[in-house]
């Protein structure tokens, strides 16, 4: 018994080659796709002088253990690093917010390494007070966004998200006294 060789002519090697590359896509495709680690505000309104309680959302496919941004503000708005509270997503975990010449750096973080609680929802509630030069709309940005899995390795890594601050007059605001929320 002898070996057999079969040649592939050039038509069937970029096939396969083809074939390969697109199994490769889709699987990097799949992959991006079912990993939606986030952070994210939705949109709100505020009047000059009111101070509002924003909720910063989370959105985890994966269990998180700590949370790193920036958070700037426009101007006219400035946030209450001690009232920054965790939601009951916390699971054991410390929270730090501190006003850097950057922006408002807020961590939380576990020292035992448990993940927080749930895959969706509100982590964290910011106190955002407008003062009265706040000027009707600006945009609030989260940046330098760091998620960290149990195991310490980056989720995201130096992510960005936007919200819209908008001045609310009074008209504005529907009965019962809340103001609409934009997602």
């Amino acid at each position: 018994m002898g070996w057999h060789v079969h040649k592939r002519n050039d038509h069937d090697m970029r096939q396969l080659l083809l074939r390969t590359a697109l199994l490769l896509l889709t699987a990097a495709a799949t992959l991006a796709a079912a990993s939606a680690n986030k952070l994210y505000i939705k949109s709100f309104s505020i009047a000059p002088g009111e101070s509002k309680v924003v909720e910063v959302y989370m959105v985890n496919d994966t269990p998180v253990r700590a949370v790193e941004m920036l958070v700037v503000l426009p101007a006219g708005l400035t946030l209450s690093p001690e009232q920054t509270v965790l939601t009951g997503r916390q699971n054991g975990h410390t929270l730090s917010a501190r006003l850097t010449s950057k922006g408002y750096r807020v961590l939380a973080f576990s020292t035992n390494n448990t993940p927080f609680r749930g895959n969706d929802g509100p982590l964290m509630e910011l106190t955002v007070t407008a003062d009265s030069g706040f000027d009707r709309s600006g945009t609030i940005e989260m940046s330098e966004i760091i998620m960290e899995s149990e195991s310490g390795a980056p989720l995201v890594e130096m992510g960005r998200c936007t919200c819209d601050a908008l001045w609310a007059p009074a008209a504005a605001t529907p009965a019962g006294g809340k103001p609409d929320i934009n997602p």
